[in-house]
């Protein structure tokens, strides 16, 4: 099912049939998506689309979906200060963690220019499940309050944008802290786990093991 010779790509909306890859691929709720059962999945309800539905028929159907054992995470969700209906995007995420860590699901999480608010509902929420900061760009500091928590960051695409501050805090993380992803960028996950090997000043055979243990290590999966 998964071992620490395939590549993971713990976020990616692009599904692969790569032989080499564990792929968890995103569902969007809004999407109603068939769902192919010899895949794994994360399920969540995007931010930006909060606003297609009413809260309680949007929630409903996002629970419908963890009948499924495919489904191993929330996500992503999250917020996001770009879009709209941050009072409905709040209401949602907040819903959506508190589902995932009354039932042990780990959560991938969106966030653009809201750490403060998304902070104080971790800590009002007393949320203690897995959280993976999917595409991450956080400065030094917002990373340190981040590492006080059962948090993960995921890295893909931005590490080859050459951007100082993206690939200084990705070099500084703890082995045990990182993972990485596609999204959907068009690139291939073999190509991002080459790029963060040369970063990091490693193999690509050993980030393939530092990821799986990573993985294997908050997910019910073997």
């Amino acid at each position: 099912m998964i071992n620490n010779l395939l590549y993971v790509d713990i976020h990616s909306h692009n599904i692969s049939d790569d032989g080499e890859v564990f792929t968890l691929n995103n569902v969007l709720v809004n999407e109603q998506k068939k769902l192919d059962l010899t895949k794994y999945y994360s399920v969540g309800i995007h931010p930006w689309y909060v606003n297609e539905f009413n809260v309680d028929g949007y929630f409903k159907r996002f629970k419908e979906y963890f009948t499924n054992k495919n489904i191993l995470a929330v996500g992503e969700i999250g917020l996001d200060k770009l879009k709209q209906k941050f009072d409905i995007q709040t209401q949602l995420f907040e819903k959506q963690l508190n589902y995932a860590n009354t039932n042990k699901f780990p959560v991938i999480i969106h966030c653009v220019k809201a750490y403060n608010e998304l902070l104080l509902i971790l800590e009002n929420n007393k949320i203690e499940t897995p959280l993976i900061f999917h595409r991450y760009g956080g400065n030094a500091q917002l990373t340190e309050q981040l590492l006080q928590g059962n948090n993960y960051f995921s890295f893909g695409q931005s590490l080859f944008n050459e951007n100082p501050k993206t690939n200084r805090i990705f070099k500084r993380l703890a082995n045990n802290r990182i993972f990485l992803e596609t999204d959907d960028a068009n690139i291939s996950i073999i190509e991002v786990y080459k790029r963060a090997a040369s970063l990091r000043g490693t193999s690509v055979t050993e980030l393939k093991k530092v990821i799986y243990n990573n993985f294997i290590s908050i997910f019910d999966i073997i």
